[in-house]
């Protein structure tokens, strides 16, 4: 159960981290128009999504298929852990990515 818990709380960074990222850049201006008219900037913003939703339907899909009453549940708990935590690093690092230094100090 406490893998499920820390793979949600990665969950809830990357889900955070992809609607700052979009909200930033949807209002930031650069060379006269929105940062998310530019490519690599969308590139961010829907890996950062897809990755979110993968995350997403793996930790519901586990919790789910959780039975408490038993011992054996370790292989999906441990590799929603392993996937959501790897997840919620690469997603709060393209946010940092996408809100260049104001990704640091704001």
């Amino acid at each position: 159960l406490e893998r499920l818990v820390l793979a949600a709380m990665s969950l809830g960074i990357a889900r955070r981290s992809v609607e700052v990222m979009s909200s930033y850049a949807k209002e930031r201006q650069s060379f006269g128009q929105p940062l998310n008219r530019f490519g690599q900037i969308q590139k961010h913003i829907a890996d950062g999504y897809a990755k979110y939703a993968a995350g997403k339907a793996y930790v519901y899909a586990t919790a789910a298929g959780l039975d408490l009453a038993s011992a054996g549940n370790r292989v999906d708990s441990d590799g929603v852990k392993l996937f959501c935590s790897t997840m919620g690093k690469e997603v709060a690092d393209s946010a940092i990515q996408v809100l260049g230094g104001y990704g640091y100090c704001g």
